[in-house]
């Protein structure tokens, strides 16, 4: 017979604010609704805004809504950056209340994007520990753990106790859920230490508790019994006396070593704490466990008595699990009374409730697809409405104005007319003067649209022959058909300053062995496009001699001085270009890399392994024989590989309009690396559009992504 166990990992939660009586609280209200009515547009109205919608989102939503979407106007409009990060944290979790994923996810990944920008480690840590907190609610365990394990270790380096117990929480949880419960158990004891150390005896009793869950899943009933035992000793210290659910749960792991007599007690007196609390689904497993214990040891009319019990409560509060083990008793009580009909019905009424429990199963699934839908319906709805009021509100204005207008106008009139009469004869007096000045502006206009016409003449002609060379550019470079052959699981990000660009992206394929490089030639625009193209021949002409990435570089620096007439004398050219090659065998698990001033990035298990390149240009005043280092490394599964320009991490921008610098762009990659590529390619097209905002692009931009089957 099998027991039905309540298995349980709590998530805890600590409140960020003490409780407040409802007058302090409406004194607090008061105070913030003064500053974002009568106050300046600065950081603080911001601020009030922001604590109005978290003090309203568990009274009224809409209310927090509505104030936290004006604190997410005016940050933006004073520029805000931390402001904003928080404002975005907040509507995430409003989002989250109402059950619209996309917009949850896209409000804390915008929040942890802004709180990056402005080395805000806080807010990038606290959204992340809510995106573990929500992928594990929504059963995405590698998701959850990965945002938890990110949070927990930004908790430790800041020292941030309430998020270091939340994560180790967290990923104990997620450890159960996975059936890892040795790691469950390894982080569930370091919860259990800092809760020791901080002396919060009711967050160790709760762990004592989870232990105990960990234990019976692994089958170590004894270690779950001891777990169980100081829990409740722990409890009852507090002066917690409604312990039904670990009664009921050491009583289970009783009846799981045959010790019966212990059971029977944890069961009484987890039953007689559930009525006291009026849970009804405590009610029913505690009895049924009282049912069971009584039947092993041999008391099976007192058995069948507490057994049908719990099927009637298990029956009317429609809990399908213990309603199943009730009917399995009692077919075995029945059998034993050789009374076969009866036990014949309750073992099929068994098989009926097996297959409601998947049919529960598959309308609750329905149904959360039904209300996502509703909701989304509804929210189109009430978008539209608002839409035709502001329309009816702006016609409304418009009429107001207008006759506005015409009364001032009316007024206007009469003194206009007056003035009209005035004015005449000086109008006369200069109609005479204008005359002779209008032939010599004619005449002088003449000329100047005769040269503008030229000039815009001589203009279209330059730009359609950048144009024509863009053409010629992306001509040369690999067709997108070619790309994805060669590498199926890749993007490129390719954002020229200029119409051309200095940069170039370059993939082939010779002898089973698939080539690429991401190359950053001297300048941009014109000058930049005549150095890529140059740059994609030698490269070509370079994997003829050889298929060793080093060696290709070394070719590739002859053949671009050559080109470039480069040597010794006082009138060569210090042009050259920055270049990473990477070669990946058939195999797909072998790469070579070489690199002229470019470095590789690995992203793997969440770090970022990079590979030095050698610290010189190709071309300029190398030496002829200059040798570039090669590396060989072995791939895995999941590997993200990246090569890049300077162009992204040199990008003026931010609220201090600084670089976004290398340490940035690998924040960005660590943040996004395990999201599909085509929204990866998205995400940094996107941030680096809103990073820079009105500052010009300063340089070519360019990036490639492959990831390792």
């Amino acid at each position: 017979m099998r027991l039905s166990l309540l298995i349980l990992i709590s998530v805890f939660s600590f409140s960020l604010y003490a409780q407040q009586d409802s007058k302090k609280r409406q004194r607090k209200l008061d105070s913030l609704e003064k500053i974002v009515k009568a106050g300046p547009e600065d950081t603080a109205k911001v601020n009030a805004y922001l604590e109005l919608g978290r003090m309203n989102r568990d009274k009224d939503v809409d209310k927090a809504f509505a104030d936290l979407t004006k604190g997410e106007e005016l940050a933006k409009k004073i520029g805000f950056i931390k402001g904003l990060a928080w404002v975005e944290n907040a509507k995430g979790y409003l989002w989250k209340k109402k059950g619209d994923e996309d917009k949850t996810v896209a409000y804390w990944r915008s929040a942890i994007a802004h709180g990056n920008s402005i080395g805000d480690t806080r807010i990038v840590m606290v959204v992340k520990a809510h995106f573990g907190n929500y992928f594990y609610e929504h059963t995405r365990p590698d998701s959850s753990l990965y945002y938890y394990v990110e949070a927990y270790h930004m908790a430790e380096k800041m020292d941030d106790n309430f998020q270091i117990m939340n994560t180790l929480n967290g990923i104990a949880g997620v450890y159960f859920a996975q059936g890892d419960y040795e790691r469950a158990k390894e982080y569930s004891l370091k919860l259990l230490e800092r809760a020791k150390k901080n002396k919060d005896p009711y967050t160790e009793a709760s762990v004592l508790n989870n232990l105990g869950n960990i234990a019976d899943a692994r089958d170590q009933q004894k270690e779950a019994v001891a777990f169980y035992s100081r829990a409740i000793q722990s409890f009852q210290s507090l002066g917690q006396t409604r312990l039904a659910f670990i009664f009921m749960n050491i009583s289970s792991s009783y009846l799981k070593i045959g010790n019966n007599d212990s059971a029977l007690y944890f069961s009484r007196e987890g039953y007689r704490m559930a009525v006291e609390d009026k849970n009804e689904l405590q009610e029913a497993k505690c009895i049924f466990n009282i049912a069971a214990a009584e039947y092993f040891k041999g008391s099976k009319d007192s058995a069948l008595v507490h057994a049908t019990t719990a099927k009637e409560i298990s029956e009317k509060i429609k809990n399908l699990p213990t309603l199943e083990d009730a009917f399995g008793l009692l077919s075995l009580i029945y059998k034993d009374r050789r009374d076969y009909t009866t036990a014949l019905s309750y073992s099929e009424k068994v098989a009926e409730v097996k297959d409601s429990i998947r049919v529960q199963e598959t309308r609750k699934t329905t149904h959360e697809m039904k209300a996502r839908f509703d909701t989304e319906l509804k929210d189109k709805q009430i978008a539209l409405l608002n839409k035709e009021k502001q329309v009816e509100e702006e016609k409304a204005k418009v009429e107001e104005e207008r006759a506005k207008r015409n009364r001032i106008m009316l007024y206007a009139a009469g003194v206009g007319l007056l003035l009209v009469l005035l004015l005449l004869v000086f109008l006369f007096r200069r109609y005479r003067e204008k005359q002779k000045t209008n032939k010599l502006l004619e005449s002088q206009n003449s000329e100047i649209s005769r040269q503008r016409d030229e000039i815009g003449i001589k203009n279209k002609e330059i730009t359609d022959s950048i144009n024509y060379a863009r053409r010629i550019q992306e001509a040369m470079l690999p067709a997108a058909e070619q790309f994805a052959r060669l590498l199926p699981q890749s993007f490129v990000v390719n954002l020229p300053k200029d119409i051309v660009s200095g940069d170039f992206y370059w993939v082939a394929e010779k002898e089973g062995t698939v080539f690429v490089a991401a190359v950053d030639c001297t300048g941009h625009g014109v000058p930049g496009g005549f150095m890529s193209m140059l740059g994609m021949e030698n490269l070509n002409e370079a994997l003829r001699l050889s298929t060793e990435p080093g060696k290709i570089l070394s070719w590739m620096n002859r053949f671009v001085k050559k080109s470039l007439k480069q040597d010794a004398s006082a009138g060569a050219t210090r042009d050259g270009m920055d270049a990473a090659l990477c070669s990946i065998d058939s195999s797909g698990r072998t790469l070579r890399f070489a690199g002229a001033y470019r470095p590789l990035w690995i992203i793997r298990n969440a770090q970022v392994l990079e590979t030095k390149a050698t610290k010189i240009s190709i071309g300029g005043f190398t030496g002829d024989d200059q040798v570039f280092e090669e590396h060989r490394m072995q791939l895995e599964a999941g590997d993200m590989i990246y090569l890049f320009s300077d162009g992204y991490p040199d990008q003026f921008g931010g609220e201090r309009k600084k670089k976004l610098m290398t340490k940035g762009f690998r924040e960005l990659l660590l943040e996004i690396h395990q999201e599909p590529l085509e929204q990866q390619k998205k995400f940094l097209l996107d941030f680096i559009i809103s990073w820079r905002g009105e500052i010009e692009q300063l340089d070519d931009i360019l990036v490639i992504g492959i990831r390792v089957s």
